[in-house]
């Protein structure tokens, strides 16, 4: 049976002040919709509510339609909810329960994902109509104070989110349960009340009516009220996890599939009991017997004692002050209440005892009221746990200075002597910028986020310390999980001046005086992630944490104490640099130098990874200038309504978010007859706006109003159709068309400076004619190119048009009410107010995307076009006011220098139809014709490595040690080229990295002696350490090379080939990209085989690669790098060839710019020039005069001879290699890649896994040569 009812003191006890209920029953009695048990379900909460909660039956209104005293028509139930709240105060349990119809209708304010409101159901709905969420909402939550609880149960259809509350339970795959928070463009205003809503279903689910004999019924109940009772009368205080989950369970038990769903107003402890009449009651509050007092300590240090590539790093001592400005910026603190310890200075030296001297004194005495922060940023290690309390069998430590001689600082003795000896009713932040720092302080509360980012959960973990937790309010964010590495960043790079910590920049980066734990974790996790840093920031707590609470105020209880962050008295230990520190050591002490760091510190802050790159630099906004117009055509029969509020839009838009003057901004509008918007006045106001414009600038220009179209007179139209803008006198003046427009705003523009255009009217889609326009291929936006003879004049100006519809299409004013709009406005323009409000900083994918999918939900047809000038970067932000600044340009420290490295390998040592090649070395003196004669290298520049020459040997050792001199001592300006060409083969994958599990190689000639080249190889060797500023270009004609480097950037074409995007992929390497512009050609998909060309094909008179070929075929100084891309893979089709070449990067490449120079800067057309005019060279040796070809050339020939000799002994003259060929191994999964296609290298009756990249072979439908 039912357990007992809680006694009533008991109930008293919790602290629950006051009580009210509203329940609400109707069967519909005499109307065809009748139901049956909602009566009962109201009866029967009567019966919970007084027997088991502790509500007087004096306080609970009942509304049902047997009772024609209290009906429940819609009049008496907003009466009887307007008494539920009236007067609510701190401590009061105000209860609403429903059992009825529930329904939905259409949503008119544009809060709902679905596009519908959901509604309860009055007895006279047919008269008075439903009762919408959004009239609940208003009725129940928005006055509602702090302090306040509202429980609301609804036993209804359609209900999951009837109260559109901001948090909502969901069940995640590991079956934990996490609170998934509504978008912020979906968020209503919010409430500081507890409120809690357990709903019968989701909102696209009915629920059900449950006849006699369910779990012991003796009458019709409604299942979700049922099941509610069980669980509840068999543990009255069951969490909110446990009443959600025991709910569900009950019901898909006895067959019914609906869900109840849990939502809140507030972030939820999930595991305390759902009723508060069931909670222990709190404990009384702390007295403070003294004014409260704030301290601080921040830790940077740089290991100075340290070689400068042995454990030293660069950016924590620059933590440590940016942390110091934000605890006074942000937290309020004073100087005097801040303590510092550094290792540049000898009289705050972190070294091991003082540090734990400086924890002693910021915990030391620690009192209610008290405010602690501690930050450390330095080395984290880990060491083996000697007391069985980690699960990983590690201890995590902090590293000190003189870690070698005095040890590590372990996880147990942090929180000894940080979290142990806290009293209740203080507060301790704890920031902790190092590596394997995840649970560093073993705190029993930890984050979890879901899988897809939107769900949260805090999760306790089994304490593994002895005795109980301390109860002070402890919140630590460390830079990393436990098995991670937290890394440093260079100068220049996320926006910091100096070398910095990223999770110290994240952070710096994140944090305000309001925002929540919640949105401060995510918005640093995402911060990092988008600079490509794999590191996650981790939060935990000693107390359970509510998300939602901002983090600088995270432990205040009211708003009495969120008084403004007022400096609190110093301790009188406060002065800890100069008193305590000196008497802890002498004033002179140094740290011993140290040879190298520790094993147990091998898990570096930063001296092991490789420095974050910076982003491209983003011009810096110089001067920014507007126009917009808005034009309701006010008196005319094709009057609208919304475009003089859609420019109104745009001046608050421009000046309130990025940073646009007032007096910079023209507007013209026909409701003012000072700015009409005539068409001689827009076009003198689009002139005024490009007047004296230079690099730096941005300029954008709105325009609202009717678009329309015209016959096309130059034949740059596809369908035949100029796009005008139609001014207000434009009966007698006529329209301005797209050509008119792009004559005054782009053609003259400058390199340099940026123009926004957006147009909210009709066929407005490429009403500026720019060649670049973004389109969806099905699964991806990509940008397609128009075709040449299309094409404008070009200019080099970066422009962006945003226009509301495609050509062909129309668009929408909209009426009062869509997304909050008071007043009528254009709904794209509503669509883009919508979406850059909810991120400012949103790319171009994200808003055109974000503004698509506004429309669509909203019923709007018209499509958004974005379209642009020059190729773009869609991951970038569409504002260039919220793009974060970039690096300084790279200086040069000395005259760039150019190195080209060419490779041909014909495996003369195979016999002839077992591998051997005939068009490689032939590829390698194209090659080096067109470095003269396109690229601009001169001879002493190039080193070549051949297979007929025995003092050009290409091995796997002089392969090696070309590549290492090729970027050895690289620096800004200089420009590399590598082109390889021979077998390309595939191995198995050693650590995980590929996709595929196969590695993609370079085939030396002595490769079965000495092995293949992995990709891994060439990316360390080739770009891993490239300096910014730096140009590599790589060509590899062989199989299996379309990610032979593994470069991030990789070029897509749709289908048709008429579209392209330059698109990130996972990075698979365990480093940061490397700075250095580099572009990759390779001569097929990793799935693929590059071909021979036989002398006499395509053009050529010799044996060659097809791929070779192609680029010699396609390449001009000024072809950009997509269309060398697409005529190559023409070219080659064309030809009959399957192959598809590959296009890869680094860095996003701008598609756009030439292969030459491709990087945007310079073209090349003539070589970098040293003080005697001549280009200057690097010879392998670098110490050689530059110039003296012959000396190089000897000395290059001896080093390589020299290093063949040694690992190979002597070869045979007369041009073969080796005194007996190679023999290829046999097995028959080595995955040797082939440049050719047929032909065996291995012996007969062997799988064959190689081809021969001239091999003499015979296509089945004859004619080609090569692979079809």
């Amino acid at each position: 049976g039912p357990a007992a009812p809680l006694a009533h003191p008991a109930v008293a006890s919790s602290g629950v002040r006051r009580r009210r209920a509203v329940t609400v029953g109707i069967n519909y009695i005499g109307l065809k919709c009748r139901l049956e048990g909602c009566i009962n379900d109201s009866h029967t909460f009567v019966e919970l509510l007084t027997s088991d909660f502790g509500f007087d039956v004096g306080d609970i209104r009942q509304l049902r339609d047997d009772h024609s005293q209290g009906s429940p028509t819609k009049r008496n139930i907003v009466t009887a909810l307007r008494w539920l709240v009236t007067g609510a105060s701190a401590g009061d349990h105000l209860f609403f329960h429903y059992s009825g119809h529930g329904s939905q209708q259409a949503d008119r304010d544009g809060d709902e994902m679905d596009g519908k409101d959901e509604t309860l159901v009055p007895c006279d709905y047919q008269q008075s109509g439903m009762l919408s969420d959004d009239e609940l909402r208003s009725i129940l939550v928005a006055g509602l104070p702090e302090g306040v609880r509202l429980t609301v149960i609804l036993d209804c259809c359609h209900s999951g989110t009837a109260l559109d509350l901001p948090y909502k339970a969901k069940i995640q795959a590991d079956g934990g349960l996490d609170l998934k928070k509504k978008a912020p463009n979906k968020l209503k205003g919010s409430s500081k009340a507890e409120v809690v809503l357990i709903s019968g279903c989701k909102d696209d689910q009915t629920s059900a009516d449950a006849g006699v004999g369910l779990a012991g019924n003796t009458s019709a109940a409604g299942a979700m009220t049922t099941a509610f009772r069980i669980v509840v009368s068999q543990n009255q205080s069951a969490s909110y996890a446990g009443v959600l989950t025991e709910m569900r369970k009950f019901l898909k038990s006895n067959g019914f599939a609906q869900v109840p769903q849990l939502s809140s107003e507030q972030f939820l402890n999930l595991e305390v009991a759902f009723m508060p009449e069931a909670r222990a009651a709190a404990a009384s509050p702390p007295v403070a017997l003294r004014p409260p007092v704030r301290k601080a300590l921040s830790i940077g240090i740089n290991y100075l004692c340290l070689p400068a590539n042995q454990g030293r790093l660069s950016g924590c001592i620059n933590d440590s002050d940016t942390m110091i400005g934000v605890l006074k910026d942000v937290f309020k603190y004073q100087d005097a209440q801040i303590c510092r310890l550094r290792d540049d200075r000898h009289d705050m030296m972190p070294t091991k005892q003082n540090i734990l001297a400086s924890f002693r004194w910021l915990t030391q005495g620690a009192s209610v009221g008290d405010e602690l922060f501690l930050h450390y940023s330095g080395h984290g290690g880990r060491q083996k746990d000697t007391n069985g309390d980690e699960q990983s069998g590690f201890d995590d430590t902090l590293i000190p200075c003189d870690f070698q001689s005095a040890g590590q600082i372990v996880d147990d003795d942090l929180y000894a002597h940080l979290v142990q000896g806290l009293p209740r009713g203080c507060k301790l932040w704890v920031m902790l910028d190092c590596c394997h720092s995840g649970t560093a302080l073993d705190l029993p509360y930890k984050l979890v986020v879901s899988s897809d980012g939107h769900g949260v959960r805090i999760v306790k973990a089994p304490s593994r310390r002895p005795g109980p937790n301390s109860e002070a309010d402890v919140i630590m964010i460390s830079g990393c999980q436990d098995d991670q590495t937290s890394a440093d960043v260079q100068a220049g790079s996320l926006g910091s001046a100096t070398a910095a910590g990223a999770m110290t920049t994240a952070f710096k980066n994140c944090i305000t005086p309001t925002v929540t734990c919640h949105d401060l974790i995510l918005n640093m996790r995402a911060f990092l992630k988008k600079n490509g840093f794999a590191q996650v920031p981790q939060l935990s707590s000693e107390q359970f944490l509510k998300l939602d609470t901002s983090f600088v105020r995270y432990g205040d209880k009211t708003d009495a104490a969120n008084a403004a962050a007022a400096p609190l008295p110093m301790s009188p230990l406060a002065n800890h640099p100069t008193a305590s520190l000196a008497a802890m050591q002498p004033p002179h002490a140094v740290v011993p130098p140290i040879s190298q760091l520790a094993a147990a510190a091998a898990g570096l802050h930063g001296a092991v990874l490789p420095q974050q790159p910076a982003s491209a630099r983003p011009p810096v906004v110089r001067r920014r200038r507007a126009v917009t117009v808005g034009i309701n055509y006010i008196g005319m029969p094709c009057e609208l309504s919304g475009c003089i509020n859609d420019s109104h839009t745009f001046v608050e838009l421009l000046t309130n978010c990025f940073g646009f003057n007032v007096a910079d901004i023209r507007q013209l509008r026909d409701d003012h007859p000072q700015g009409m918007p005539t068409r001689r006045n827009i076009t003198t106001a689009l002139r005024w706006l490009v007047t004296g414009a230079s690099e730096g600038d941005h300029l954008f220009f709105h325009y609202s109003g009717h678009g329309s179209q015209q016959d096309d007179r130059d034949g740059d139209e596809m369908d035949g159709k100029d796009e005008t803008l139609v001014p207000c006198d434009y009966q007698s003046s006529g329209m301005m068309s797209d050509d008119e427009m792009r004559s005054i705003l782009v053609k003259g523009l400058p390199k340099g400076v940026r123009l926004t255009v957006i147009m909210d009217c009709c066929h407005s889609g490429t009403a500026l004619d720019l060649p670049y326009k973004v389109v969806s291929d099905g699964s991806a936006l990509t940008v397609k190119k128009k075709a040449p003879e299309r094409m404008p004049i070009a200019s080099e100006a970066d422009i962006v048009l945003l226009s509301g519809c495609m050509d062909n299409q129309t668009s929408a004013d909209a009426g009062v009410g869509l997304a909050g709009n008071t007043t009528s406005a254009g709904a794209m323009t509503t669509s883009f107010r919508i979406a850059i409000s909810k991120n400012q900083a949103a790319s171009y994918k994200t808003l055109l995307t974000d503004m698509r999918t506004f429309l669509v939900t909203e019923g709007f047809k018209q499509v958004p076009q974005l379209s642009s000038e020059q190729f773009l970067d869609l991951e970038v932000p569409f504002m260039p006011e919220a793009q974060a600044p970039g690096p300084s340009p790279p200086v040069a420290l000395r005259p760039p220098v150019r190195k080209a490295l060419s490779i041909g390998i014909n495996y003369l040592s195979l016999p002839a139809n077992q591998g051997r090649l005939s068009g490689c070395i032939n590829d390698s003196a194209t090659m080096i014709d067109l470095l003269k004669s396109v690229f601009h290298f001169q001879d002493s520049q190039i080193t070549q490595l051949r297979d007929d020459r025995h003092d050009m040997m290409p091995t796997k050792q002089n392969m090696l040690a070309a590549f290492r001199w090729l970027t050895h001592g690289a620096a800004a300006g200089d420009e590399m080229f590598l082109h390889y060409s021979g077998h390309g083969g595939r191995q198995k994958d050693t650590n995980g990295d590929e996709e595929s599990g196969m590695d993609d190689t370079l085939i030396p000639c002595d490769f079965q002696t000495a092995g293949q080249i992995a990709d891994d190889d060439l990316y360390s060797i080739l770009v891993k350490s490239l300096p910014r500023g730096c140009k590599l270009w790589v060509m590899l004609d062989c199989c299996h090379s379309g990610t032979a480097l593994d470069l991030p950037y990789k070029v897509f074409v749709s289908g048709n080939g008429k579209s392209v995007r330059c698109t990130k992929q996972r990075s698979r390497h365990d480093v940061p990209p490397a700075e250095a512009d580099v572009i990759m050609i390779s001569g097929c998909e990793d799935t693929q085989t590059s071909a021979d060309v036989q002398g006499g094909s395509m053009g050529v008179s010799r044996a060659a690669g097809a791929m070779t070929t192609a680029f010699k075929h396609c390449l001009t100084p000024t072809v950009s790098c997509i269309d060398l891309l697409l005529n190559m893979r023409r070219f080659l089709k064309q030809n009959r060839y399957e192959q598809v070449p590959q296009m890869s990067s680094e860095r996003f490449l701008k598609l756009d710019s030439p292969f030459v120079s491709y990087s945007g800067g310079a073209p090349l057309g003539s070589p970098p020039a040293t003080a005697n005019g001549h280009a200057a060279s690097a010879p392998l040796h670098s110490g050689a005069a530059g110039g003296e070809l012959d000396a190089r050339i000897s000395s290059l020939q001896q080093q390589i001879q020299e290093m063949r000799i040694h690992h190979h002994g002597s070869m045979s003259h007369q041009g073969t290699p080796y005194a007996s060929p190679l023999r290829l191994p046999h097995h028959g999964h080595a995955h040797h890649g082939h440049h050719g296609v047929h032909g065996g290298l291995g012996s007969p009756g062997t799988p064959n896994h190689w081809g021969s990249h001239s091999a003499p072979y015979s296509p089945p439908m004859g004619g080609h040569h090569g692979f079809h």
